[in-house]
């Protein structure tokens, strides 16, 4: 619909352009009544479509449940990220201190990070979910 509005505009543009400068064929005043009234109804045209959009905006903006629900959102990717980077300081922790740990101690590390990251996940989970 833009295009042709661009169209339409780019042809009207034109043909005023050769009255104005008298290039081309002479245009009678007939053509000219109806180009400016083709015009004023694509004036209308288009102030109407940009009243609907500004209306729409202005609902969506003042709409509560709309921005709760967008704010909501981001907090649920600002967590997602948030427990991704908990559970890698988490590895790394336990990789830092399994050096000098015997076998045992180190899969009883693992079965508390393994438990701490199951918990974190739920906690997320249970924030995020409506």
């Amino acid at each position: 619909m833009a295009r042709e509005a661009e169209e339409k505009n780019l042809a009207i543009r034109t043909l005023l352009k050769q009255v104005n400068t008298g290039d081309g064929a002479p245009i009678k005043l007939k053509t000219q009544k109806h180009l400016t009234i083709a015009l004023k109804k694509q004036i209308k045209s288009l102030r109407e479509e940009l009243k609907g959009r500004d209306g729409k905006i202005a609902m969506i903006s003042k709409n509560p449940k709309i921005t709760k629900m967008e704010e909501l959102e981001v907090e649920e990717q600002v967590i997602a990220e948030e427990s991704k980077r908990l559970k890698l300081i988490l590895e790394e922790i336990a990789e830092q201190r399994m050096g000098g740990y015997k076998e045992e101690d180190i899969l009883q590390m693992k079965d508390t990070i393994q438990q701490q990251v199951t918990l974190i996940d739920r906690d997320c989970l249970l924030y995020t979910s409506p």
